[in-house]
């Protein structure tokens, strides 16, 4: 497919997300390389229901990641979303001081433009109490398509599976666009449609803006 093709159609997806979007996030990323192997990585983000404006959940998070080489590398974080303001219920369940422990790998497959990932996570949630609640495995495929030094418009899909009960509960659709404001600086423009499987199936749309900063 044609360069301007694809940012054809994602402009076009992106317009119907933008127009349906039910929460809208603000984030920023920093990534502070530690050696050659470990990266240090945080990131904040807030989160604003459309219908509900007097409702925010505060998310923050922190992991160290190692580099294997240059397709693997190997990350443990620590997860915690704060809701403020009046009860929120998200597609995730309700927000309330959650802590998450997560364990990723992931892995760059050796192909040409574009780009491939894969990255698989384990989950696990637990509330304010410290009562472990739920076990989560989820795995995402990225393609990136490196139109421009500057811009590189992507899609990517993540499937949740619930380990508790072996279920498949979400499926998350997300389209964006990086773009490169300067050595150290970038902007990722998203929107997300999330799917959540119980006994019926919900849909979430969200837009997000996260702005990255590389040191």
């Amino acid at each position: 497919m044609k360069p301007l093709k694809i940012v054809m159609l994602l402009s076009i997806i992106m317009a119907c997300d933008l127009i349906n979007a039910q929460e809208i996030r603000m984030a920023y990323n920093l990534e502070l390389p530690l050696t050659k192997k470990f990266e240090f990585e945080t990131e904040s983000q807030i989160k604003y229901p459309v219908l509900y404006s007097s409702s925010k959940v505060l998310v923050f998070e922190n992991s160290l990641k190692y580099k294997l080489n240059k397709k693997t590398d190997f990350a443990i974080g620590y997860k915690i979303a704060s809701e403020q303001g009046h009860d929120l219920t998200s597609l995730e369940g309700a927000e309330n001081d959650k802590t998450r422990i997560n364990a990723d790998v992931g892995y760059k497959i050796p192909v040409n433009n574009p780009d491939l990932s894969l990255k698989f996570r384990g989950r696990v949630q637990y509330s304010e109490t410290g009562k472990k609640q739920h076990l989560y495995q989820r795995s995402r495929l990225t393609v990136k398509y490196n139109l421009h030094k500057k811009f590189q418009p992507y899609i990517s899909d993540e499937v949740f599976i619930k380990l508790d009960d072996t279920a498949f509960r979400y499926n998350r659709i997300k389209v964006g666009m990086e773009t490169k404001l300067s050595k150290n600086l970038g902007l990722d423009l998203y929107f997300i449609n999330e799917m959540k499987f119980k006994t019926y199936i919900s849909m979430q749309y969200i837009a997000g803006l996260t702005l990255g900063i590389k040191i």
